[in-house]
């Protein structure tokens, strides 16, 4: 099986681009979005139902843990694929 739409999380915006940039080389993936704190992840996710996750745990904040909590427990095809930073 195979992935391509990834949502990227991560508080610094600088990371993000970069992120984004590196991944935008590979045609086969695509961003479906982008998220700076774990609230707007977990509503990314629920909105998007993004392949994979990449998602940074040194973020502030407890909702970080609860992104991370809800972007694992979410299968799209009975799989997790979340990647944490």
């Amino acid at each position: 099986m195979w992935y391509n739409s990834i949502l990227i999380v991560d508080d610094n915006n600088l990371v993000r681009r970069l992120l984004r940039s590196w991944l935008e080389q590979h045609s086969e993936w695509e961003i479906c979005g982008e998220a700076e704190n774990g609230q707007i992840a977990v509503e990314r996710v629920e909105q998007l139902h993004p392949d994979i996750v990449i998602l940074d745990l040194q973020m502030p904040g407890h909702e970080r843990l609860e992104a991370a909590r809800q972007s694992a427990g979410w299968h799209r095809h009975g799989d997790d694929h979340v990647y944490r930073i």
